[in-house]
């Protein structure tokens, strides 16, 4: 009686399509994650992004196991060191519809720097290397104020016309604080509460 034949079982790895690649072994294209719509500035966008961008501009010299330690204020540092693209700017002034289009644009900001001294580019790269293999962010930070980063970058200025909007709220809460206790409040400052009240709303 001859052997029962057995088919040779493939391991799912082999047997299964990679992720990464279609049925004929071209790449595939993984569905991009669309960008923010809301206006922010590029270090208040998720950290994950940031990451990936880092990683893509430098050539994967930098990747996660390296900067992964940073926050997104770090990350940003590293992205004008190497594209010399401020952290203040906001997300709509890219023009781009996914981070991968976004990674994309540092890439070519990086490449525009590098083009100017290629051997310089090399040496900050590097140099970013190390002070992460050592866990010396600060040394980053400092690094960065050598080569002109200004720190007033990172910050987050306020809208001037939703200051100026919370200060008429103020006042409008104000006078109406006052007329609701019985306090005397001239007429002139009812109606300019009452104008106020108007200009805010319109």
């Amino acid at each position: 009686m001859s052997p029962t034949y057995m088919p040779m079982m493939q391991p799912a790895m082999a047997a299964a399509v990679s992720d990464a690649e279609n049925s004929d072994g071209t790449p595939s294209k993984k569905k991009k994650t669309k960008m923010t719509t809301a206006c922010i500035p590029l270090n208040k966008i998720p950290k994950c992004h940031l990451l990936d961008a880092v990683e893509v501009v430098s050539g994967s010299s930098l990747d996660a196991t390296l900067t992964g330690i940073c926050d997104q204020d770090e990350l940003c540092v590293i992205l004008w060191i190497l594209t010399k693209t401020q952290p203040c700017m906001k997300t709509p002034d890219l023009r781009c519809e996914s981070y991968d289009d976004m990674a994309a644009l540092f890439k070519k900001a990086a490449e525009r720097v590098s083009d100017e001294d290629p051997a310089a580019w090399k040496f900050m790269n590097q140099k970013l290397v190390t002070y992460l293999s050592n866990h010396e962010v600060q040394k980053i930070l400092q690094y960065a104020l050598e080569l002109g980063f200004n720190p007033d970058w990172l910050l987050v200025k306020k809208n001037p016309k939703r200051e100026k909007a919370s200060k008429r709220m103020n006042d409008m809460l104000s006078t109406a604080t006052k007329v609701a206790n019985g306090e005397e409040v001239p007429q002139d400052e009812i109606c300019e509460s009452l104008v106020s009240q108007l200009n805010y709303f319109i």
